[in-house]
């Protein structure tokens, strides 16, 4: 149990972090890009930035959970997949109007869960293999 609590931390942890990066990213280009910065993101930015902390969140517990999948390349590429299609998920839900969630974001999610999840999942095995070695 106190092995499962500490992936969960550390996945959070790293969640947090990246949402943190997207959304210092989102402010640059808010403040910066002055009305073409404002036009290009079509909600609030506030709404971003907690949308970007929520799939962090959800994709960090899910990556700490799920930790025994990591030991194998197969399996951390399937956890990819599955923390990429929560995250996409969730930020598809800030850009696509309500009246379309219900075809829109389980494609859009699924899409981008399978193109970026192996990629996230073969850097998830080779980070527990790293750590492993320690």
């Amino acid at each position: 149990m106190a092995r499962l609590l500490r992936e969960w931390r550390e996945g959070v942890i790293v969640g947090l972090y990246t949402a943190a990066l997207f959304s210092v990213w989102a402010a640059v280009v808010w403040f910066v890009g002055g009305e073409d910065g404002r036009a290009s993101v079509p909600i609030p930015l506030t709404t971003l930035v907690a949308g970007y902390f929520l799939a962090g969140l959800l994709g960090g517990s899910a990556y700490g959970i799920f930790y025994p999948l990591r030991r194998h390349l197969a399996g951390a590429i399937a956890l990819g997949v599955v923390v990429c299609t929560l995250v996409y998920g969730v930020v598809a839900l800030l850009f696509v109007p309500p009246e379309d969630w219900a075809v829109a974001v389980p494609v859009a999610a699924v899409f981008c869960g399978v193109i970026a999840g192996p990629i996230s999942g073969a850097m998830f095995w080779y980070y527990s293999v790293a750590r492993r070695k320690k």
